[in-house]
């Protein structure tokens, strides 16, 4: 079993891959195929700063996906539905009824009969290619693996909107921007023994680099707020000493425990490497 999320090598291509989807997709983004009103003002200072946030963001995915498979996976296929991703998405934004779209409470009442019918189909052709996902995760008792990841996805969201309200941010919402849909939606597709779950996930990635490059680092902003609210220092002060209790426990464990394992299986190693006899 290869686990590609530990693998250097497979990491260094993605990234190469990541960086020419992007590159695509900003050429798309300033071609007569897209209006001005479907991204930001691409200047040159967010086309630079826009692949940064693209290599981070999905940097961060890949490392917390757990990809896995029997043998190495087709990287060419992936390249393509990677870059189809990207590409058909921004075009599918520019269908007059799905223009608009944005998943944010009470948004189904306000679609089109048209985007209605479009969301369902692609929510049933989710949906039942997760089931196959699901079905192969409990053969293999796999289960836990595919939901550890939204397990770390709610923790950091979590951490984020507790810091919002102790905080007292005002007109607090929610907004799922398509590039976090996108990365929920890819943490399920880690099983690439199968083509369809590495086409998917190949698919999902380029709609996570199209939104960073079309609306920048916002696309990660799940919780929206009055942006002109002041941090106050009380708060700053309640949330840093309630933050610290809140880790004492984990790093006294790592130092007493972990840490402790780690350098006893060190030794074991340098102890019986042939190597170093």
């Amino acid at each position: 079993m290869i686990n590609l999320s530990k693998n250097n090598y497979w990491t260094f291509i993605f990234m190469i891959m990541t960086t020419n989807v992007y590159l695509i997709s900003e050429s798309l983004q300033l071609s007569n195929l897209i209006s001005s009103s479907s991204h930001n003002t691409p200047t040159i200072y967010i086309y630079a700063y826009n692949l940064l946030y693209s290599w981070l963001t999905t940097y961060v995915i890949i490392k917390m996906s757990d990809l896995i498979c029997n043998k190495p996976p087709n990287i060419i296929l992936y390249y393509i539905f990677y870059i189809l991703g990207a590409v058909g998405f921004a075009l599918l934004g520019e269908i007059p009824f799905l223009k608009n779209l944005a998943i944010v409470p009470g948004f189904w009442n306000h679609l089109d009969i048209k985007a209605k019918i479009t969301i369902i189909v692609f929510a049933v052709v989710i949906f039942f290619i997760g089931l196959i996902q699901l079905k192969q995760a409990i053969k293999d008792k796999d289960c836990l693996r595919h939901l550890l990841s939204y397990l770390f996805f709610i923790l950091f969201y979590g951490i984020t909107l507790s810091t919002l309200l102790i905080s007292g941010a005002s007109s607090l919402n929610i907004h799922v921007h398509h590039a976090i849909f996108a990365s929920l939606l890819s943490f399920w597709f880690v099983d690439w023994n199968s083509n369809i779950s590495l086409i998917f996930h190949a698919i999902l990635m380029g709609v996570v680099v199209e939104g960073i490059d079309f609306y920048g680092i916002g696309e990660l902003s799940l919780f929206l707020c009055n942006i002109g609210n002041l941090v106050s220092l009380k708060y700053t002060i309640l949330i840093s000493i309630s933050f610290f209790i809140m880790t004492i426990p984990f790093i006294i464990y790592f130092n007493i425990y972990k840490y402790n394992f780690i350098k006893a299986n060190h030794r074991i190693n340098i102890d019986t490497d042939p190597l170093l006899d």
